[in-house]
């Protein structure tokens, strides 16, 4: 596809006779496509399955296309750690891990990926990022570690080293300032008061 203008009409890229482009995009030879169909089933095939062919042709068979799994409604050049979600024209959204959906052939009717109600149809996909569930988990396990330790500290200080109670100890403390108290009143001189002269 050589360089043109802004308003050139372009090229002829492919002949599609009675069928549309649903969608274009480049990869190279160790990538893998990912393939869904209007009819909830999918594939993921190697980009190196597709052989090169000159532009203006018919180019090869990406999918057998058959009344089970129904004509293709979109596809991706796979990402590595992503999820697929999958949303329907009836307003569902089903979302997956790529290891679960099977890497076939090119000429392959693919594996049911969601099951579809009535008369619905896959509408579109897309490729989100892969939820790191257990980077979460130990992350959190780690904070109640920590909390757990504090509060264990905490407590481990409101003891004396002799494993005695706080609260005893103040009563102790208590008792003593009290028959401190009372010894110094019995160490005082008693006096009787004075008789008023006559």
């Amino acid at each position: 596809v050589r360089v043109m203008g802004r308003t050139a009409s372009g090229v002829k890229g492919i002949e599609l006779d009675d069928a549309s482009c649903i969608g274009a995009a480049i990869a190279t030879e160790d990538d893998t496509v990912l393939i869904v169909t209007k009819k909830g089933y999918g594939k993921q095939t190697k980009v190196s399955e597709y052989r090169e062919t000159k532009r203006g042709s018919k180019g090869v068979k990406a999918l057998s296309v058959t009344d089970k799994n129904g004509f293709i409604a979109s596809f991706r050049i796979v990402r590595p750690e992503t999820d697929l979600v999958i949303i329907t024209d009836g307003g569902m959204v089903m979302r997956m891990p790529l290891d679960q959906i099977n890497v076939l052939g090119r000429v392959t009717q693919g594996v049911r990926l969601i099951n579809l109600k009535d008369e619905n149809q896959v509408a579109s996909i897309s490729l989100v990022d892969k939820e790191k569930e257990e980077e979460e988990s130990s992350e959190n396990n780690e904070v109640i570690n920590t909390e757990n330790t504090d509060s264990q500290q905490s407590v481990d200080l409101g003891n004396n080293q002799n494993g005695e109670n706080p609260e005893d100890m103040l009563a102790e403390e208590e008792g003593i300032v009290e028959e401190n108290d009372l010894d110094m009143d019995l160490g005082k001189e008693i006096t009787e008061p004075e008789e008023d002269e006559i």
